[in-house]
């Protein structure tokens, strides 16, 4: 249904920013476990692996996602928040323009 197509592109917006952020080979071959501990160790969280972010590697394989995936959602936000932040600081060429202080106020 919607909730697992939701998740299975929540899954790949997740891929897309990490590996706009990492080593590209090392994020691309990551699957399954790996994948969530990589979450996990860039997010500085569990909840990945131990946590709501399990839907990730079993949503894909249910018929009917039956989890409340809010929190789901909630947890790929703030990792994205945190990524984005961490490229912002280390790519200071990564301005925004004008713009800068609208996106940093808003990742705040």
């Amino acid at each position: 249904g919607n909730r697992k197509k939701a998740v299975v592109g929540l899954a790949i917006l997740l891929k897309q920013v990490a590996l706009g952020m990492s080593q590209r080979e090392e994020v691309a071959g990551l699957r399954g476990e790996a994948w969530l501990n990589f979450l996990d160790e860039t997010g500085q969280t569990q909840d990945f692996s131990q946590g709501p972010g399990r839907l990730l590697l079993t949503a894909p394989y249910q018929a009917n996602i039956r989890d409340d995936v809010t929190s789901l959602f909630s947890l790929a936000r703030t990792w994205i928040e945190q990524q984005l932040k961490k490229i912002v600081r280390r790519n200071p060429i990564c301005s925004f323009g004008e713009n800068r202080n609208v996106v940093e106020n808003k990742l705040k």
